[in-house]
């Protein structure tokens, strides 16, 4: 209710303004506000990416979270300012009309205009990282079943008339090849739905692009079949009832899958990856009618176990159902699957908002869901990436002792005592209700850290999943004391513009997620489960003649795998003799 009444009295009260300018300069408002709509729609992926790939950590961070919002809305005020200005300079004085057309005319183009902003304003708020129901305005609910089912609570519906008012336009007057109406069909209902998440919106739904990829394609039953051999499967029991966002069942349907690779910039704070139903969509058209619909998720298929390559099927058929990795791997293959009615085909599909690009995707054809669950057992569909071409020819090899740990590596989740903190005075390292660290980076002086607290307000720990651990990497020091120094035999080989990485037995890579580190002047703690490194120049430099300088690197690593090698890029830098099996301390 309070955001239709914002919208109204946006609406209206632009609409006022124009009454009492006249008819003339309320219709050359309305022109530009018009124009002003179509640049922030042609425009609004482009800003909206750009925003993700650019934004800043820290206290501007939230910029990333409203990337589609500011994308939308920003254009269109600049837009719209510079198109007044244009305005304003070439026409100088008001046209001269009876009072009556003056107000009413004024009325009707100040009204289009406020409708329009006031529709472009709800669409951009809708679109950021806020609650899904935001001041009592949700454009999608559960229906039966887990279904999605698009309603309308604002009084005056005015992000959907602007959806469509532009969508009409794109295949018209102002006809693009790729034209929003076809991208965008169900626009403000996407609006609401990728908001529907985890925590009710608390969750992540913007990624920057190339935080994800899609490795490939399915369907099932596309030709033929019904009931279970379409929407059954052998991890649950019955045939799943699907309804699209009318509320009725979706006739004659087949199945449509997507392989995503959820990398580590799609975690959330937390560590894990969880994908809830609105957060990914299929938009298809049939060619014959020119129907497009916009299909939300019936189920994921993602590893069942950490360190394990099981896999199991989960249905979206309950209300607030939400999907999560396991275990710490650098990479989460996770299957999306869409029920599409038959005579439809993809044109487009979102995960995250990020649209991936499915022209040319290999695509495997199942007859039955039989047919696939096979391939989701056997971890054919699912295998995931595996680390490859690794150059060990420089590697230092460590024995690992029986049930040990080898030198330099030390597997736990309690932080060095000499990067102790007390609670309180953390500054940008958040912790958890257990004073657990989850998150954040922080320079301190040496005085603060390291020093004896009462243990009710010592921070001493890491935060982690409870099918994870924490491996702390020593990466300085001697390299014939500490065999995983930068310092030692591949030291000539290492590009410190790649990544860290533990790479265990089966060829899973796990991402550094921080590091510890100090030296005579200050320490520094970073932990960002969420924005692992992407470099190992994104630490702090060592230099082989300085004696003071400590780094140790921060890996969550899934419980039962066996690490059996520390890399920079490609290049190993220590590996160990002996498998280091993860387990819990």
């Amino acid at each position: 209710m309070v955001l239709s009444l914002i919208a109204i009295a946006l609406a209206a009260g632009i609409a006022y303004a124009w009454v009492v300018r006249g008819f003339f300069s309320a219709f050359l408002h309305m022109i530009c506000v018009i124009i002003a709509g179509a640049f922030a729609f042609a425009f609004w992926e482009m800003a909206a990416l750009a925003i993700l790939n650019n934004a800043p950590g820290g206290f501007f961070g939230f910029a990333g979270d409203a990337a589609w919002g500011i994308g939308l809305i920003a254009p269109f005020i600049v837009s719209l300012g510079v198109l007044r200005f244009i305005v304003d300079s070439l026409v100088k004085s008001n046209a001269q009309v009876e009072d009556a057309f003056n107000y009413i005319g004024g009325g009707v183009c100040g009204l289009v205009s406020g409708v329009i902003s006031a529709g472009i304003f709800v669409n951009a708020v809708s679109f950021m990282r806020v609650p899904a129901e935001f001041f009592g305005h949700q454009p999608v609910t559960y229906g039966s079943a887990g279904n999605f089912q698009a309603t309308s609570n604002l009084l005056v519906p005015v992000d959907r008339l602007t959806a469509s008012f532009y969508g009409h336009l794109s295949e018209n007057v102002l006809a693009v090849p790729d034209p929003l109406a076809r991208y965008y069909p169900d626009l403000a209902v996407a609006a609401g739905a990728q908001r529907m998440s985890d925590g009710g919106g608390d969750n992540r739904n913007s990624v920057s692009p190339d935080a994800l990829s899609l490795t490939g394609a399915f369907t099932v039953a596309k030709q033929s079949g019904s009931g279970a051999s379409v929407l059954g499967d052998f991890n649950n029991p019955g045939v799943q009832q699907v309804a699209g966002l009318d509320g009725n069942p979706v006739p004659t349907p087949y199945v449509v899958g997507y392989v995503v690779s959820f990398g580590s910039g799609t975690r959330e704070q937390f560590g894990q990856i969880v994908v809830s139903k609105g957060q990914s969509r299929l938009v298809t058209e049939n060619e014959t009618t020119g129907e497009r619909l916009t299909s939300f998720p019936i189920a994921i298929s993602s590893q069942a176990r950490a360190g394990e390559d099981v896999f199991g099927r989960y249905r979206y058929d309950t209300d607030g159902t939400h999907i999560a990795s396991v275990g710490g791997a650098a990479e989460a293959p996770m299957a999306i699957e869409f029920a599409v009615p038959r005579g439809h085909e993809p044109v487009a599909l979102y995960v995250k908002n990020v649209r991936l690009n499915i022209t040319g995707i290999e695509t495997r054809d199942y007859a039955d869901a039989g047919a696939r669950d096979l391939d989701i057992q056997t971890g054919n569909l699912l295998g995931g990436s595996r680390a490859q071409n690794l150059d060990t020819s420089n590697a230092a090899v460590v024995q690992t002792p029986n049930q040990g740990q080898p030198a330099g590596l030390v597997m736990g989740t309690r932080l060095p005592r000499q990067y102790g903190l007390q609670e309180g005075q953390t500054r940008g390292v958040t912790i958890n209700e257990d004073n657990q660290i989850d998150g954040g980076q922080q320079a301190y002086a040496l005085s603060e850290v390291g020093v004896r607290v009462e243990r009710a307000l010592a921070v001493n720990e890491f935060a982690v999943t409870s099918d994870t651990t924490i491996l702390q990497v020593t990466m300085s020091g001697d390299p014939s004391q500490i065999p995983s120094s930068v310092f030692g035999p591949a030291a000539v080989a290492i590009d410190n513009s790649q990544a860290p990485t533990l790479v265990d037995t089966s060829g899973r890579v796990y991402p550094a997620i921080g590091y510890l580190y100090t030296d005579r002047d200050k320490a520094e703690i970073r932990y960002t489960p969420s924005q692992p490194m992407r470099a190992m120049n994104e630490g702090p430099g060592l230099s082989s003649t300085r004696d003071d300088q400590e780094m140790i690197l921060l890996f969550r690593v899934s419980l039962g795998v066996e690490i059996e090698h520390l890399a920079i890029g490609e290049t190993v830098v220590t590996s160990y003799d002996g498998p280091v099996e993860v387990r819990r301390r």
